[in-house]
């Protein structure tokens, strides 16, 4: 094999499996939080790129290569790093799921877990995007924000999204534009 031939054929199969939904998972939490999942959150499921339409995952994979879209990292309360997950349950009898947003902070050895929307019905899966420090408005620009720390787009592709930030006491939400 001629070294050009090579050197294209090691680009295409490098290419392949990083383009590779399949190729290495990029929703995988740490083990801490697997286990607090496994044990507090049994029936539930991370978004991953599975878990969206075929439309909404052409979407997420061309603005958000190799991110996983249910879990985020970042300082979203203080300098600690903390989770925000996006987890997703079955309906049995429905064509829908029911979706819930949750914070997971380092507290000592333990972790703790702080509901930031609530388990809701839904027929389209939203992702979360983490957004830097800065300032936000709403989407009609009635209302603009300054955050000091990370905050979360909880994100229907291609529709309509909702800001969770922390105003230095609480987290609050404002309806956004993405």
């Amino acid at each position: 094999m001629t070294s050009t031939l090579m050197k294209k054929l090691v680009i295409i199969l490098g290419w392949i499996a990083v383009s590779s939904p399949f190729a290495v998972s990029q929703c995988n939490a740490p083990e801490e939080l697997r286990t607090e999942l496994t044990e507090k959150y049994a029936g539930w499921k991370v978004v991953t790129l599975g878990t969206l339409s075929k439309d909404d995952r052409d979407t997420w994979e061309s603005m958000h290569p190799r991110q996983c879209p249910g879990i985020l990292r970042g300082k979203f309360v203080d300098e600690r790093e903390s989770f925000a997950i996006a987890l997703v349950q079955k309906q049995a009898t429905r064509p829908t799921v029911r979706e819930q947003v949750v914070l997971f902070e380092k507290q000592g050895a333990e972790l703790r877990a702080t509901v930031l929307v609530s388990p809701r019905e839904l027929a389209i899966v939203n992702v979360l995007v983490k957004l830097p420090p800065g300032r936000y408005s709403s989407f009609d620009d009635s209302k603009k924000i300054k955050t000091t720390t990370d905050a979360i787009a909880v994100v229907q592709l291609e529709a309509r999204a909702l800001l969770l930030y922390w105003d230095g006491v609480q987290f609050k939400a404002l309806p956004w534009s993405y």
